[in-house]
């Protein structure tokens, strides 16, 4: 059994169509289990309540608020400038969002050093953001693993 040239044809397209959809996958494979990490933690973190159920007194209420709204701020933002950054790779004309065009904008995008040059565009902008990274890894870090210690990981 022998076969035969267009059947060869068909299965180098075959081929080359399988390797492009798992080059695509690849391309895609950072982004994706960085959600998916952070959506697992957040599944597989020990609370011995709800975060969401009836606040127990103003501290712990506050500490529910101010975790939430960090939360909602930072996805907000994150998403934002993602979407920013997809429009900007493919203007003027935008395609539909598939496997394959968020793929060819990851691969000719550099997310991380695009975020910083946004950031560091005028120097206010620089300021607001030494300013909020001083705050997030020193003064906000400390109050929130303190209050999660003190409301939800009693050891």
């Amino acid at each position: 059994m022998y076969i035969k040239d267009d059947q060869w044809s068909s299965i180098s397209l075959l081929i080359r169509n399988i390797v492009m959809i798992l080059d695509d996958l690849i391309a895609l494979l950072p982004l994706t289990g960085y959600f998916l990490i952070i959506f697992i933690l957040h599944i597989l973190l020990p609370l011995p309540r709800l975060p969401l159920s009836n606040p127990i007194s103003r501290r712990d209420s506050l500490f529910h608020f101010l975790a939430f709204l960090s939360l909602a701020l930072t996805w907000y933002y994150m998403l934002s400038f993602m979407k920013a950054s997809y429009l900007e790779y493919y203007s003027p004309q935008t395609p539909a969002a598939s496997i394959s065009s968020l793929a060819l904008w990851l691969r000719n995008t550099a997310l991380f050093k695009e975020a910083w040059r946004v950031v560091c565009l005028t120097p206010g902008r620089w300021w607001w953001s030494s300013q909020l990274c001083t705050y997030a890894t020193g003064i906000w870090t400390v109050f929130l693993w303190n209050e999660g210690r003190l409301l939800f990981f009693r050891v």
